[in-house]
């Protein structure tokens, strides 16, 4: 998509007609936000994996 342009977001099923437009800017904005939204689950789910991996590693070491 091209600076000034818009496009069509969705189609009806009855037809082509378009559901609604959003502007180069609009879609732009939208992507960043998305991109900060998976940033954050990617970490919170990092740490999710990292900690489980410290309790496994704990609750299965040998003891003397």
């Amino acid at each position: 998509m091209r600076r000034g342009r818009t496009c069509a977001l969705d189609y009806t099923t009855n037809g082509s007609d378009s559901t609604g437009a959003a502007t180069y800017d609009q879609l732009t904005y939208a992507q960043e936000r998305r991109r900060g939204n998976l940033l954050g689950q990617g970490l919170l789910y990092t740490l999710y994996g990292t900690a489980g991996t410290v309790a496994t590693v704990i609750a299965t070491r040998s003891r003397p």
